[in-house]
């Protein structure tokens, strides 16, 4: 959002009078487009699926079908907002879908509290 009204500001001095209708139109739909993935960010533990929910996109991924939960840094295409990110790896999926990245409030309770919901990652609670 901060980043569409800096790039606003310089365009209004340097667009014709007539076409600002237009700049400022695209601008709008900028920030009507990115904004829900900024504001609208959260993950639920459910009964029996992990709910994912960022901006217009929602996943799910049954805890079954959970095969590996790591901790990871980096800035790579995900659900996470932060660089201090969870992967979680399905097992039924292929490589390059396979790994889901969040980044949740508090990693380590939430790690724990995935792991104890899903049963094929017990051994690894202890």
């Amino acid at each position: 959002m901060y980043f569409s009204a800096f790039l606003v500001v310089p365009i209004i001095f340097v667009v014709p009078r007539e076409e600002m209708f237009i700049v400022v139109l695209v601008s709008l739909l900028n920030m009507a487009i990115i904004l829900p993935f900024v504001m609208i960010g959260f993950y639920e533990l459910r009964d029996d699926h992990l709910f994912i929910r960022f901006g217009f996109v929602i996943k799910r991924i049954k805890y079954s079908n959970i095969s590996e939960i790591t901790e990871k840094k980096g800035l790579t295409n995900s659900y996470a907002l932060s660089s201090d990110r969870v992967r979680i790896k399905e097992s039924h999926k292929k490589k390059l879908t396979a790994y889901t990245e969040i980044s949740p409030e508090d990693k380590e309770r939430f790690i724990f509290e995935l792991k104890r919901r899903s049963p094929q990652l017990q051994e690894d609670i202890f």
